[in-house]
């Protein structure tokens, strides 16, 4: 690691029994002209064998969640269909990519979420 430079942190989120985890990967670095932060897209492994909902939050860099302000999406996964559905559960919205994994079957597949109810099928 170079004087200037911060290490890769890696933010790990076990969810809803078993059936899906979040893998966030933020690397920045600071440099004498700029600033930069580099946000990968949001990885969601499936672990099939059972249906499963939670509802990701985000309020960016600061605890304004506890107010209630921050940007919800609930997050379903219907085993039986292999169908992942994103939809808001709130009234703030965001664009983020997911790549999401589905195991034990190792397929990965990329989705936009724009803040707009979408599904994906395995």
């Amino acid at each position: 690691m170079k004087g200037n430079e911060t290490p890769r942190s890696t933010l790990w989120y076990f969810v809803v029994a078993h059936t899906f985890w979040k893998n966030v990967e933020v690397e920045s670095f600071l440099s004498e002209y700029r600033f930069t932060i580099v946000i990968f897209p949001t990885m969601l492994k499936i672990y099939r064998g059972a249906n499963g909902k939670y509802t990701l939050y985000d309020d960016g860099i600061s605890l304004d969640y506890l107010q209630g302000d921050s940007v919800q999406t609930l997050i379903k996964w219907d085993d039986v269909a292999k169908k992942l559905s994103l939809e808001p559960a709130s009234k703030q919205t965001a664009t983020r990519t997911f790549q999401v994994e589905l195991i034990p079957d190792g397929v990965t597949k990329r989705i936009q979420y724009s803040g707009r109810p979408v599904e994906l099928k395995f």
